[in-house]
């Protein structure tokens, strides 16, 4: 967790969501990030990854996809 939390931008989690918000691809796997490791003080939700993820990796995010992926095989269909 410690290394996510260094990836994770500097931004409040409200300027994350709000780019998220735009579609802006980074922002997205961000917030995805953030639901996926409960960075940020968020609550857990692999559902909520799911779908920032999914969203950044229609956006063509390489880690994105990636990501999205990796959470498929674990957990299954999130849909």
């Amino acid at each position: 967790n410690q290394m996510l939390r260094m990836l994770i931008p500097n931004d409040s989690i409200e300027s994350i969501r709000q780019k998220a918000n735009q579609n802006d691809p980074q922002a997205l796997l961000d917030l995805g990030d953030c639901h996926m490791f409960g960075l940020k003080n968020m609550r857990v939700s692999k559902r909520k990854a799911y779908e920032c993820y999914k969203k950044s990796a229609e956006l063509n995010n390489p880690e994105a996809i990636t990501q999205l992926g990796i959470l498929k095989q674990e957990e299954g269909d999130l849909r």
